[in-house]
């Protein structure tokens, strides 16, 4: 496996590079494709596959539904293929994308796409693939399944009905969810600041369970990249509509969020974990913290380590200074009475037990 000087990802050849030069071609381990350089060279673009599979490497990246469905379109057979959609980064419906259309490769879509009406019947590979360049390597969902799906959608709608809210608001008002309902817990043993974690009873791979949206939505308890991903799909979703993407290097998971053509930075994890108060028997607050809440670049650049960073293209668009807090709490106290601030600890998972170090 060739992995990039960072060994934090695997960078895959662009088709057009291949063309330019075909030396190239007994070295790529993953390719990039997009639709015109596929469609007006697809017997190179097959022979350019087959020598890749021949060196044991089947993984595609594509730009486009259209790109995965004319590769499929043209095969004669069934190819051993991975074939990942990467993200437009576009808020739209989705249910041009049908799934039972594709019955010649393996394919995955961003994780971004799943709550916008894609047309599947049972469930749906999905990944985290960050742009054209890289397949970061992550403990969050592979597969999402259309009961899941449900019921994420059936949350969102529940949140929704609470009441109407402006953008901002409907930020908030996810956040507030996330971090009123979500235990933190990242291992079986796990420092975390000044807290030390243990597991009651020891959980079989509780690591990769607390990546998946499903366990902390539906379990209420997780870590970065199951916290970070949730908030996306009930942010990026057609009935409260703002442009959430996770973003993540090998260290951790936030959100990139887009409110009024700017771009901000959420981090419910940091919400929870850096909360001034937490129950006592769990990593979990007591009460709201917007504190992590649409922050720029500079408490970013402070927070979060750049090495392995994702090249989502609109970090670098984000705002220096963020939202002023004040302006969080103006907005978040003209939500009223409709939602608490205050959380309970009925949804403390007994799975943990906390001390102090």
């Amino acid at each position: 496996m060739k992995w990039n000087t960072n060994n934090c990802y695997i960078e895959a050849v662009n088709l057009k590079d291949v063309i330019k030069n075909p030396n190239i071609v007994d070295n790529i381990i993953s390719l990039y494709a997009d639709y015109e350089t596929v469609k007006s060279n697809f017997d190179f673009f097959l022979n350019v596959i087959d020598i890749m599979m021949i060196n044991g490497y089947n993984i595609i990246n594509v730009d486009s539904y259209e790109t995965l469905k004319y590769i499929n379109d043209n095969l004669k057979d069934y190819r051993d293929l991975y074939i990942n959609i990467l993200d437009d980064y576009k808020n739209k419906d989705r249910s041009y994308i049908d799934s039972s259309l594709i019955d010649k490769v393996k394919f995955s879509l961003p994780l971004s796409y799943v709550m916008w009406d894609i047309s599947f019947r049972d469930k749906l590979l999905v990944n985290l693939v960050s742009y054209c360049n890289n397949a970061l390597s992550y403990n969050g969902n592979e597969v999402i399944d259309i009961d899941t799906l449900k019921k994420v959608k059936d949350l969102v709608n529940e949140l929704n009905n609470i009441g109407k809210f402006n953008d901002l608001q409907k930020i908030i008002l996810v956040s507030n969810y996330i971090e009123g309902n979500t235990q933190y817990l990242a291992s079986n043993i796990d420092l975390e600041g000044e807290y030390e974690s243990y597991v009651i009873n020891k959980i079989d791979n509780i690591e990769d369970k607390a990546g998946l949206v499903e366990n902390v939505l539906f379990n209420h308890y997780g870590l970065c990249t199951g916290i970070a991903n949730s908030t996306m799909l009930l942010l990026n979703n057609p009935v409260f509509n703002i442009d959430a993407r996770t973003i993540c290097n090998n260290e951790h998971s936030l959100n990139i969020v887009k409110l009024d053509d700017k771009y901000y930075f959420l981090d419910n994890t940091w919400n929870i974990t850096r909360s001034d108060k937490e129950f006592s028997n769990a990593i979990k607050p007591v009460r709201f913290n917007s504190k992590y809440i649409l922050f720029g670049k500079d408490l970013f650049d402070m927070t979060v380590s750049h090495k392995c960073l994702c090249d989502n293209p609109h970090i670098n668009e984000a705002t220096k200074k963020g939202i002023k807090n004040k302006v969080l709490i103006k907005d978040k106290n003209k939500m009223g009475s409709r939602v608490s601030f205050e959380y309970n600890d009925k949804n403390i998972i007994p799975v943990t037990k906390v001390e102090k170090r």
